[in-house]
């Protein structure tokens, strides 16, 4: 439905972190001989995290706040907009299984029109057929296709969905506030 949990938790540099925690005490609990070696990993990786945050954050402090907002298809963003301070505006709940209710999609496209969005974002192998509807309703353009679920397979890691998925976005947003 609309208010459960968001569980696409890896869109949240945050959330990164404590699973890097959650899964190094696990390791080293299974194999405590081995139990540095895991800090140090993590440690590394922490670090990697934290570079990120300080690029992402830079990329997005480019988009003015009042047009920090995203459109998408689900609920799979809230992490995203809640650590960079967007306004989160999902077509669907969370299932992309099932179409939106018509008092649901109608809110959206006044909210769309009221805030002068200017870009909705697809996510890729989700079907656009409700994104279709509220851009025929709203002349809003296609910002770029986000990646949700997985990272795609010729650069197969989290860094380089989530890069993919900054750059869409600030791209669209910063290009889109023009006027």
């Amino acid at each position: 439905g609309h208010n459960a949990i968001d569980p696409h938790w890896w869109h949240s540099i945050k959330n990164l972190r404590m699973a890097t925690r959650i899964i190094e005490d696990a390791f080293a609990e299974l194999d405590s001989a081995n139990q540095d070696y895991y800090k140090t990993r993590r440690t590394a990786y922490v670090k990697q995290l934290d570079q990120l945050e300080k690029w992402a954050k830079k990329e997005i402090y480019r988009i003015p706040r009042s047009a920090r907002i995203l459109t998408t298809a689900h609920t799979s963003f809230s992490y995203f907009c809640r650590d960079f301070g967007f306004k989160a505006v999902p077509v669907q709940g969370l299932s992309t299984e099932v179409d939106a209710e018509p008092q649901h999609l109608a809110a959206v496209v006044e909210t769309i029109r009221r805030e002068r969005i200017r870009a909705v974002f697809p996510e890729k192998n989700v079907n656009p057929k409700l994104l279709e509807t509220v851009i025929k309703e709203t002349g809003v353009r296609v910002g770029g296709y986000l990646l949700t679920g997985s990272p795609e397979p010729e650069n197969p890691t989290v860094e380089a969905m989530f890069r993919h998925n900054v750059e869409t976005i600030v791209n669209a947003l910063i290009s889109g506030n023009d006027d």
